[in-house]
């Protein structure tokens, strides 16, 4: 049996149709002379093509991608309401997106309709994780393996009931918007290794107490914890970092903050940074009339 599937829609064709019957795609650009996605394997509940997965079609809770998977399609695990748990695999290299007409960003929302999906593992073949999540509003654990460099921008946007993130010790650059609205988030530890904190990286993560950050950290976007309401402490890292915009916004809305640490060196850029917020400075460096920033 032979099917074509629509990198536009998502949405099966027969395999004698040039077009999409549903939004009218040409679909010799997807498969040229092929008739389709042949989907008679070994596991039919995988629908695999040149490496590349059309689509999943089983109902189990927990899905392990099998190892001959390269490429995930942006609608492989559309509506796929049964699914709780989703491990993919280090022969994973990419997802696949279809270039919209109007040249717009391609749609990169890999969980649409998975209501039910509480855990994913993405695996290290990675090396940019470039997908978002925000449809899987259910979400409660990620965890990123090894080999992961980049978390691409609005990777984990909107992942409101996400509570436990594990990151690997690969990782350089976390992008912009990475983990914006993730409001049931308490703590995070940013790796040694991380470079750059990408622009609005954490905005509005409400919920955020602890960043423990690595001491490799370059770069710190504008906006990068504007929102985090809980955060009572933060630690700057130990390097030469370059705070981008001059920290504009950076602890904008930072209601709960009472401690900044810094190196000494770092101070011009620290005091300036802070200027731009809505905070008052505390003097007496107790932090109990407003935020103590201290030297370290």
């Amino acid at each position: 049996m032979y099917m074509r599937f629509c990198p536009s829609c998502g949405k099966e064709n027969a395999c004698n149709g040039k077009f999409c019957c549903f939004c009218g795609r040409n679909l010799e650009e997807q498969y040229g002379g092929n008739n389709g996605v042949h989907i008679e394997n070994a596991d039919e509940r995988f629908q695999i093509w040149n490496g590349c997965l059309q689509r999943y079609v089983g109902k189990d809770k927990t899905v392990v991608l099998p190892a001959n998977v390269e490429t995930i399609d942006v609608h492989a695990f559309l509506n796929c309401s049964t699914m709780e748990r989703l491990i993919i695999p280090d022969t994973v290299r990419s997802f696949r997106y279809a270039e919209p007409f109007d040249g717009s960003e391609p749609l990169r929302s890999v969980f649409i309709g998975c209501t039910n999906l509480k855990y994913v593992e993405f695996g290290g073949g990675m090396k940019v994780l470039d997908c978002m999540v925000i449809d899987a509003r259910n979400i409660e654990t990620i965890v990123v393996r090894e080999g992961v460099e980049e978390l691409a921008k609005r990777c984990f946007l909107g992942a409101g009931k996400m509570t436990s993130i594990s990151l690997p010790s690969t990782l350089k650059k976390i992008g912009d918007h990475s983990f914006g609205n993730c409001e049931s988030l308490k703590d995070i530890i940013i790796p040694d290794g991380v470079l750059e904190i990408g622009s609005w990286a954490f905005v509005n993560s409400f919920g955020l107490e602890n960043v423990y950050m690595g001491n490799s950290v370059r770069k710190i976007g504008q906006s990068a914890f504007e929102g985090c309401r809980q955060m009572r402490e933060f630690r700057f890292p130990n390097t030469d970092f370059l705070l981008e915009d001059y920290g504009r916004r950076l602890f904008m809305d930072c209601i709960s903050l009472r401690k900044i640490y810094y190196p000494a060196r770092m101070k011009d850029s620290v005091l300036l940074a802070f200027s731009y917020s809505d905070l008052h400075r505390d003097f007496s460096g107790k932090g109990e009339g407003g935020v103590a920033l201290i030297e370290y």
